[in-house]
């Protein structure tokens, strides 16, 4: 089993501005950021509650489960207006309404980074051209710096492509990314699209602990004040209502 150690990630947004009668601008990507300097981490729980289904002629008590009830997490920090994701986590538990945050906990059995975006989901050839024989298929990058480059190859029909198959959808897209082909070739065009929700992406290599967190309670270390250890505590949302 891997070691305690841990390495804390969170996917937050931004406020959304106020509700327009006629236009409501969209809401800006999500920011992925590295938690510094963690001294504990318990992820909590859901527990699902307790429904009395037990009928009259019953001899003992019978229960279903109901709805999940969310738990609590903590995380130890010691607080330091230095760091950059102390502020990050106390600006966040100063907004009204409370944001969802992704959370994402990499254990110590390996060192990758998650990212938080899309994969492309597909292409479509929008123009097949003429004359191609083996043509280059390239996605443009995601705009998560952890991600990954989406691959892909292109069927040719008598020089016209046909479609392009995704051999890697990449990961940490924010927006469909660009698809270029090249080759002997002319005339061919295709655009690529992305899975609505945005998501984590965490590789095998790691083991990993996700979640959706609100309501962080953040302490405040006051000047002069001697440094301590205190915690943390966010309110998870229950599995079953993350879609």
């Amino acid at each position: 089993m891997p070691e305690t150690r841990t390495r804390n990630y969170l996917c937050h947004g931004l406020p959304k501005a106020p509700r327009s009668t006629s236009w409501t601008p969209p809401a800006p990507p999500p920011k992925l950021s590295k938690w510094e300097c963690a001294t504990s981490f318990n992820p909590g729980g859901d527990p699902a509650g307790e429904l009395d289904n037990t009928c009259l002629d019953s001899e003992t008590m019978e229960y279903v489960a109901g709805m999940r009830n969310p738990g609590s997490a903590t995380l130890g920090i010691r607080p330091d207006p230095d760091s950059a994701s102390h502020i990050t986590m106390f600006a966040l538990s100063r907004m009204d309404p409370s944001p969802v945050i992704e959370w994402a906990v990499g254990w110590s059995d390996g060192t990758a980074a998650p990212t938080y975006g899309s994969p492309v989901d597909a292409v479509t050839v929008d123009a097949g051209g003429t004359g191609y024989t083996s043509p280059t298929v390239t996605f443009s990058a995601p705009e998560d710096p952890n991600g990954t480059t989406a691959t892909g190859v292109a069927t040719v029909d008598a020089g016209v492509i046909t479609a392009i198959t995704i051999t890697d959808p990449g990961s940490g897209y924010q927006a469909a990314p660009t698809v270029t082909i090249t080759g002997t070739g002319t005339g061919a065009t295709a655009s690529a699209s992305t899975r609505h929700r945005r998501a984590w992406y965490t590789r095998d290599t790691r083991t990993w602990t996700t979640m959706q967190v609100t309501s962080p309670t953040v302490p405040v270390r006051l000047p002069g004040e001697r440094p301590r250890s205190p915690v943390i505590v966010i309110k998870r949302i229950p599995a079953a209502s993350t879609g």
